[in-house]
């Protein structure tokens, strides 16, 4: 499901904006076709047609529904203006990957950033976009977006900004998960060593954090300060 805000701006995501479709938007045979001022978008939840006038600075893929709601409620579509913003939630699942690496290949100079809870099931799912899955091994490389950039809310975050209180302890699933991400082959790679480093990180913290708890350094903490922060880091002008 698309929802586009502004000409230039288009949020992504799966059959979660239904209740709030605007005038502009037409379903013909689960295609949807969003008019703009002088353009129109054609998309299927695979494919993308016709190239926005306007592209985005980037595209975020948050990982829960609920954090993407409130980055739309908090502005984030005007504070960055323009961006492609995605939610898988969760774990993705096939059309939603197929629909990212389309983007990644329409806006091929335009950096793929996922934000996720600090622990070993936002890991993992960063894993799918940017690795594949073990399970769709085989079509892994008709899915896989290796530009992929991890944004946050990384381990090391953890320390950074002061989230102590808010952590929640691992549960025996959480350590097995964090031992079984540490094994698998890539992570001995040279260009991943960061990843590395952040899951021996959390595995010897031994507690986890959700995106939700940036909100109790401040409220609106995520979208007025970290983003911003995390965005500057890697060189991306707004």
């Amino acid at each position: 499901m698309i929802k586009t805000l502004s000409p230039g701006t288009t949020v992504l995501c799966r059959q979660t904006l239904m209740n709030k479709i605007a005038d502009n938007f037409k379903v013909i045979k689960d295609v949807l076709i969003v008019e703009l001022s002088d353009i129109s978008y054609v998309c299927t939840p695979a494919d993308i047609i016709k190239e926005d006038k306007n592209p985005p600075k980037f595209i975020l893929v948050v990982e829960k529904d609920s954090c993407f709601q409130n980055l739309l409620d908090d502005g984030l579509l005007a504070k960055f203006y323009p961006i492609i913003l995605m939610t898988g939630k969760g774990y993705p699942d096939i059309n939603t990957r197929s629909l990212l690496v389309s983007f990644s290949n329409l806006y091929r100079n335009i950096p793929i950033l996922v934000l996720t809870d600090s622990d070993p099931h936002g890991f993992d799912i960063m894993t799918i976009y940017k690795f594949g899955s073990k399970e769709l091994f085989r079509e892994s490389q008709n899915l896989v977006c290796s530009k992929v950039h991890w944004l946050g809310l990384l381990p090391t975050d953890i320390e950074r900004f002061n989230l102590p209180s808010t952590l929640i302890p691992f549960n025996r699933y959480d350590t097995s998960k964090c031992a079984e991400l540490l094994k698998r082959p890539y992570m001995a790679q040279e260009a991943n060593k960061d990843y590395l480093y952040e899951v021996e990180y959390l595995k010897n913290l031994g507690k986890k954090a959700e995106i939700e708890n940036l909100a109790s350094i401040k409220d609106n903490f995520l979208m007025a300060m970290y983003l911003p922060i995390k965005l500057k880091e890697i060189n991306i002008e707004f």
